[in-house]
């Protein structure tokens, strides 16, 4: 077993609200215990750190900041970016994000339970999947509720915009965005049923035009 120390200075400066981050631990695993195979693995864990200020009743606010085309696991999605832009967290968040043109389908981007550190940016994904994004004008909700983790007091924000997407934009995502696999069983399969139903026909026009 390794001990390992650490000490976190407090600013100078006097600061109101929380800094929040982490201690990041890696522990590498030497090649030799690995037994001689190409494949090993390394362990990880982090450890949160918060530092209060002197005054620490602070209220988180969040405002929107933009929304762009991106891939989001190789799929086309629209990229929606909030800001916390004070020095307090927000616990048990939920979101909500719905983005639809005038007409067609509305995608939608849903997370529950989950933790905003103070002074943070956070990009909702909203995905098309194996769709293509088409260019246009789409409009934005955004619905975020929360708790102030000071004082567990709810909040909540909502955002309404709307944003263009250029044809170079949407061809370029959709260009890089994985294609959508093609299910070669399914095609061996209706031929496999094809070539029984050839094989029956046969069969019955044999028996049915056989000499008596």
């Amino acid at each position: 077993m390794k001990v390992i120390s650490a000490t976190i200075k407090m600013p100078k400066q006097r600061y109101d609200g929380m800094i929040y981050g982490d201690w990041h631990f890696i522990e590498h695993v030497d090649k030799g215990e690995s037994g001689g195979n190409a494949v090993g693995s390394n362990y990880a864990y982090s450890v949160g750190v918060v530092l209060r200020g002197q005054n620490y009743e602070v209220f988180p606010n969040v405002k929107y900041d933009e929304t762009n085309p991106i891939l989001f696991q190789k799929h086309p999605a629209l990229g929606v970016t909030l800001r916390n832009v004070e020095p307090m967290a927000i616990s048990k968040a939920n979101v909500s994000v719905a983005v639809g043109m005038d007409s067609g389908d509305v995608k939608t981007y849903k997370a529950d339970n989950f933790m905003i550190a103070p002074n943070s940016k956070m990009v909702f994904p909203v995905s098309w999947s194996y769709e293509s994004m088409k260019p246009g004008t789409y409009h934005i909700k955004v619905t975020l509720k929360g708790l102030n983790t000071q004082n567990r007091f709810p909040m909540s924000w909502t955002f309404k915009k709307t944003m263009k997407v250029s044809n170079v934009q949407a061809k370029s995502i959709n260009e890089r965005a994985i294609k959508k696999p093609v299910n070669h069983w399914l095609y061996a399969t209706i031929g496999t049923g094809v070539l029984l139903l050839a094989s029956l026909g046969g069969l019955l026009w044999t028996f049915k035009f056989r000499p008596r």
